[in-house]
């Protein structure tokens, strides 16, 4: 009997170790993940206009993002980049191509099911003239104030918190006229963190920030974005390299993809805006003759 033991040991107790590592490194992983289900997002051919006599705002985009990965959607102003998250939002509906989440047309979701799923962080964060609580349960009405307080120093806004005369019972104001404008930004993502959606939308998070407070901005992101698949639209090409996959648009079109650093080295559109944002091109016009309308962003977030 000893001996059939320890054959037997022998022979399966590798693979038992093998499966208790798995669920071991399983369980940690449910642990430590903001999300438990991961969720992929797909445009198929995807093509769009506001109006049946305007012209095309998307032609044809093709994109997938599998669970937890990071696309980012860059262009120049007027490229269709918003448009794609408002179509992923079904704000609109494509007037050609699907759109599928976790394999399934936007359609075949109840509409308050599919917003719950996408946490949207967008240039303008709105800020109820109330309480700091009451801004935070909005996105989950039954929190706790541990919970409350855990998703701000996520945020980066616990020095805020610790500020405000009446902490989480502090009244914001009008539009939030007493935080920052990178307070605001860094308030919507906590929102998004308590919220708990397995696929998060930043539409320009950092469009109206100065250099400084747009670093504080992308750090609280980094930590939103985390074990969430994410769709970033930006003009600001600021850590870049941090994403597994960059779209370039331009009039309505991906006309390039690639990482941060195969777009760099293949001396197009990418390279080009990458060169004005850091001060080395002066800008120039692009397709139509429109200016390109970019902003100063610190090359030291991007810089390979």
């Amino acid at each position: 009997m000893d001996e059939l033991q320890h054959v037997y040991l022998r022979v399966v107790g590798p693979f038992l170790v093998a499966g208790v590592l798995a669920v071991l490194t399983a369980g940690l992983f449910a642990l430590f993940s903001p999300v438990l289900a991961w969720t992929a997002l797909a445009f198929d051919r995807v093509s769009f206009a506001y109006g049946r006599e305007d012209e095309a705002v998307l032609r044809g985009i093709s994109f997938t993002v599998p669970p937890g990965g990071r696309l980012a959607i860059v262009g120049p102003s007027g490229a269709g980049k918003t448009t794609v998250m408002q179509l992923a939002l079904r704000f609109y509906d494509p007037a050609a191509g699907t759109i599928r989440l976790d394999g399934k047309t936007l359609s075949q979701y109840a509409l308050r099911d599919l917003r719950a799923t996408l946490g949207l962080v967008s240039r303008e964060a709105y800020i109820f003239n109330a309480t700091l609580r009451a801004n935070l349960l909005l996105a989950r009405p039954a929190a706790t104030d541990d919970e409350l307080i855990a998703a701000l120093e996520q945020a980066r806004l616990r020095d805020c918190l610790d500020s405000l005369p009446n902490g989480l019972d502090s009244w914001l104001g009008e539009h939030g006229e007493r935080l920052s404008a990178g307070e605001r930004q860094r308030l919507a993502i906590a929102r998004v963190l308590l919220q708990d959606a397995p696929v998060l939308l930043l539409d320009e998070p950092t469009a109206n920030l100065d250099t400084l407070t747009e670093g504080e901005v992308l750090d609280a992101l980094e930590v939103a974005m985390w074990g969430r698949t994410t769709v970033m639209a930006t003009h600001r090409l600021c850590r870049m390299e941090r994403m597994h996959e960059i779209l370039v648009l331009d009039g309505g079109q991906i006309v390039e993809r690639g990482t941060h650093h195969q777009l760099l080295a293949e001396q197009g559109l990418y390279r080009r805006l990458f060169d004005v944002q850091s001060g080395m091109l002066a800008p120039g016009p692009r397709r139509g003759g429109a200016p390109w309308m970019i902003p100063h962003c610190s090359p030291a977030y991007s810089l390979p």
